[in-house]
């Protein structure tokens, strides 16, 4: 994407690349090249979609080794950079009730009716200069300042209200801001071979096709049936090529397609942050209060609290030896053997035997692993 291209040599002077190939459809492309050059990248094939020129195949093993052009031709390149179209960043509108709407001219989709107290500013509503972009927010954000303002007034209580009950109500500005334009844009999606459209969960046109041959030949359901858009950048990405081969597959306007809905989180939140500050439970034996009550000292065994000692850890292994003692085993996994051939099964687990054990009596058991290291004994 040239967008990436142009952030890691302008915001990190990291050169993507010695021999590049661009393909571009746009203003975006076109700087890409600038930027390309100024970082010391031979630029081998600089490729118009607006005028037809495309990519045919990509070549490489780890990295891009060779490309194929349309014009028949392949030349040697490390680098593909492509600015071929925008995904607008929807999802967090769709979230608040809005379903984008697209626009063939322009090539992308666009919010439609927003709902109340809903606004959307800058590049997801149109093109324009920076300066234009920037005093369309600006407007946008005063204009959200003045809904907040008599939002707020409406939800103060009747008490609080009742102390100042000749507070005028805040007017609330009428939307009188300029609509940026939308900039005419080639709709760069068929192509003559099969190729990715969700990275993450590694869907590809043709599996979109089959989904559509099986009858799930709704946006909806060929998501669920292939799981485009449903990976770690839930279709911030490949909604716009999934509806177009769907659109294609159907022989139908794109702009009859619509659009999968976009769900909360708008960011993945990671395990840890879901996990809290509890990340494993604590189990603790029935005999638990008599331990404490008698002084032991606790020794974590995986979850469970046993008790290590209760005082002189050397006098109590003393008188382990050479009197009686007791231990609580409430921690031990226990199996419940039953069947004629359980003495051999044991003996395929311990290394002594169990075959010649009588009834009502108990014997030490040991487990080795593969190496000899002991595993498990009692």
């Amino acid at each position: 994407l040239s967008g990436a291209a142009r952030r890691l040599i302008n915001l990190w002077a990291v050169k993507p690349g010695t021999r590049a190939v661009v393909l571009s459809a746009n203003a975006q492309g076109d700087a890409a090249i600038a930027d390309l050059e100024s970082a010391g990248v031979e630029i081998v094939a600089a490729l118009d979609a607006r005028a037809g020129d495309d990519i045919v195949r990509v070549e490489g093993r780890g990295r891009v080794s060779s490309v194929h052009l349309g014009d028949g031709r392949t030349v040697k390149a490390d680098l593909v950079v492509t600015a071929i179209g925008w995904t607008a960043p929807t999802s967090l509108l769709n979230m608040a009730g809005n379903r984008p709407v697209y626009d063939p001219a322009a090539a992308r989709y666009f919010p439609d009716a927003l709902p109340d107290d809903v606004l959307a500013t800058g590049g997801i509503t149109g093109d324009g200069t920076t300066a234009e972009l920037i005093a369309h927010g600006r407007a946008t954000g005063t204009l959200a300042a003045s809904r907040a303002l008599r939002a707020r007034h409406d939800r103060i209580s009747a008490t609080v209200r009742s102390r100042d009950p000749d507070a005028p109500r805040p007017d609330v500005l009428a939307d009188d801001r300029t609509p940026l334009a939308r900039a005419p844009h080639p709709e760069c999606y068929r192509s003559t071979t099969h190729g990715m459209v969700d990275y993450s969960e590694d869907v590809s046109s043709k599996d979109l096709i089959q989904a559509v041959q099986e009858g799930f030949d709704s946006i909806e359901l060929m998501k669920r049936y292939t799981t485009v858009t449903m990976g770690p950048s839930q279709g911030k990405l490949e909604t716009v090529n999934a509806a177009a081969v769907l659109a294609e597959a159907r022989q139908i306007p794109m702009a009859d397609i619509g659009t999968t809905v976009w769900r909360p989180p708008f960011a993945p939140i990671t395990l840890g942050a879901l996990a809290g500050r509890i990340f494993e439970p604590i189990r603790r034996s029935a005999l638990q209060d008599w331990h404490e009550a008698h002084g032991a000292s606790p020794l974590l065994a995986g979850q469970w609290v046993r008790p290590d000692h209760y005082g002189n850890p050397q006098a109590e292994a003393d008188n382990v030896r050479n009197n009686v003692a007791l231990i609580d085993v409430t921690p031990l996994g226990k199996l419940d053997l039953r069947g004629p051939d359980v003495a051999n099964l044991l003996e395929l687990v311990y290394v002594n035997r169990w075959q010649k054990l009588e009834v009502g009596r108990v014997r030490y058991g040991a487990m080795v692993a593969e190496d000899g290291v002991v595993s498990d004994d009692g």
